[in-house]
């Protein structure tokens, strides 16, 4: 992992992200939106706001140990997505003054003999 002169501050976000691979990341003007599919299926979308620095190099695909902040001038904030594997090159770091995160539960697929109506039970009248 390369940290270069910033000092560590500590491992941030979700704990979902260790072992978690990165889908896709997208930048609209200052927002840079990173997704992370958790190891347990739950997608994870990280939105980092008022990013003056993007930098991204084979980033998708990418299987995470953690998100890593670096000390930064404030307001900014260094972030670093941590790779499992420390020999390759893809890498990904954002800095900027804000994050927030939502997760979204695995989509967990119906049975094919599940119904969506199910069957009235006779013994149970309806209202």
């Amino acid at each position: 992992m390369f940290m270069g002169t910033n000092p560590f501050v500590g491992y941030v976000g979700p704990p979902e992200l260790h072992d978690g691979c990165i889908i896709s990341t997208e930048q609209s003007g200052s927002v840079v939106t990173i997704r992370v599919r958790a190891y347990d299926g739950q997608l994870i979308t990280l939105e980092f706001a008022e990013v003056t620095q993007f930098n991204a190099v084979q980033a998708e695909e990418m299987t995470l140990y953690g998100l890593v902040e670096l000390a930064e001038k404030l307001p900014a904030r260094r972030f670093l997505f941590h790779n499992w594997d420390e020999e390759s090159k893809a890498r990904l770091e954002i800095v900027a003054q804000d994050l927030q995160f939502t997760i979204k539960p695995k989509c967990d697929r119906q049975q094919p003999n599940q119904s969506l109506h199910p069957t009235p039970d006779p013994s149970h009248p309806l209202p």
